[in-house]
């Protein structure tokens, strides 16, 4: 029977800081984008051929899709390298998933065998860590657009009982924005990995496949969804309100 957990395990600690099977792959992850990063740094050409001309749609796809959900040069350009960033970053943690030989690599942990590797983006933790690195982007990108005081008047309008009453709730859905931004992509991410276990227990040979397909799916969805979702953040946080 398989045990399923919706913390990650812990292998050992070094000091106190304890590490888990998530780390490995958000640290893989993380390397991969940025060797590939400076690779291509190094190897651009302003003639591109090969591999950089795949590149270039790519990005400069992506780059007129986050321009045309901004409608603004500027902003595109300031916050583009963000978003995309969190994307491929995602994006390259979820792609594990297919990796077939590493959900079989266990370490023996009191007397248990453990996954050492498991899927960075069913730890919730580095979900919240994100997302609250990300609301803090959008708070500092509409403190830096609206001064101080227009930043404090969204949130505490003493004009009128409605208009305070209006800002609390502004502040409460800001708040709930990280919440709702990382329980989306945990819940989804974490269904799935435990709907492709199931199913692979009950029948292991046919059944698992249209689910593997409907989970790469998922796995490219939701961070393109978690992206986009932080950018019409940023652009309601550098948009003028109207009451």
């Amino acid at each position: 029977m398989a045990e399923i957990s919706i913390a990650p395990e812990i292998l050992g600690h070094i000091g106190a800081l304890p590490i888990t099977n998530t780390l490995w792959l958000s640290l893989a992850g993380s390397t991969m984008l940025i060797i590939i990063a400076l690779v291509t740094r190094r190897s651009l050409r302003e003639v591109p051929k090969g591999g950089q001309v795949m590149m270039e749609a790519v990005i400069g796809g992506a780059y007129s899709f986050v321009q045309s959900v901004t409608q603004n040069e500027k902003i595109t350009k300031r916050y583009f390298p963000y978003v995309m960033t969190v994307f491929l970053f995602f994006l390259t943690c979820n792609m594990f998933a297919f990796i077939p030989v590493l959900p079989v690599i266990t370490l023996s942990v009191h007397g248990h065998a453990i996954p050492i590797f498991r899927l960075p983006t069913s730890d919730y933790n580095l979900i919240l860590a994100v997302t609250g690195l990300s609301f803090l982007v959008v708070q500092i990108s509409s403190f830096t657009f609206k001064g101080l005081g227009g930043y404090l008047h969204q949130f505490f309008n003493f004009s009128s009982p409605i208009n305070f009453f209006v800002g609390i709730l502004e502040l409460i859905g800001e708040l709930a924005r990280v919440l709702s931004l990382s329980a989306r992509l945990f819940g989804n991410m974490f269904a799935e990995e435990v709907l492709a276990v199931v199913i692979t227990l009950l029948a292991p040979v046919f059944a698992p496949v249209p689910f593997h397909i409907l989970g790469f799916a998922v796995s490219i969805i939701q961070p393109v969804v978690f992206s986009l979702l932080v950018l019409i953040f940023v652009k309601l946080a550098l948009t003028e309100q109207h009451h």
